[in-house]
């Protein structure tokens, strides 16, 4: 496997149905790339649930917009990826805790950055993309 072989999407309502959608993606992803080890495919469906489930729960529609995710995970021979999009959002405003906030809030993102070897965001158009990478470890 030497570039993006598998490539799956999913996209719909922000929703625990779609949070289901995406866990299916995710064992047909390593049904379909079954050369990931254990530590890499762990880790990476741990943040790509979490950062899902953090879109489900936080992200906010822009005046007159319906909110949809989008989701695409792309393997690759060195590197797993996923690039989730919350189209119709308003902006993330931070990425740091903010003083002022639960003391249990805002560390999924931490989380994030523990287990990829890159977590990006970035404003799209009407939407927050976020970026999850991992460098296989079994290679």
């Amino acid at each position: 496997m030497s570039g993006a072989a598998v490539v799956l999407r999913a996209s719909g309502k922000r929703s625990d149905a779609f949070l289901t959608r995406v866990e299916g993606l995710l064992e047909r992803l390593w049904h379909d790339d079954p050369w990931a080890g254990l530590a890499d495919r762990t880790a990476f469906e741990i943040a790509v649930i979490e950062a899902v489930s953090n879109s489900i729960r936080h992200a906010v529609a822009e005046a007159g917009e319906t909110l949809l995710l989008e989701i695409e995970l792309r393997p690759t021979y060195r590197r797993l990826e996923a690039e989730l999009r919350e189209v119709g959002a308003e902006p993330t405003p931070s990425l740091r805790h903010e003083p002022g906030t639960p003391p249990d809030a805002g560390r999924g993102l931490a989380m994030l950055r523990q287990l990829m070897t890159e977590v990006r965001y970035e404003r799209v158009e009407d939407a927050n993309v976020w970026t999850l990478g991992r460098d296989r470890t079994d290679i």
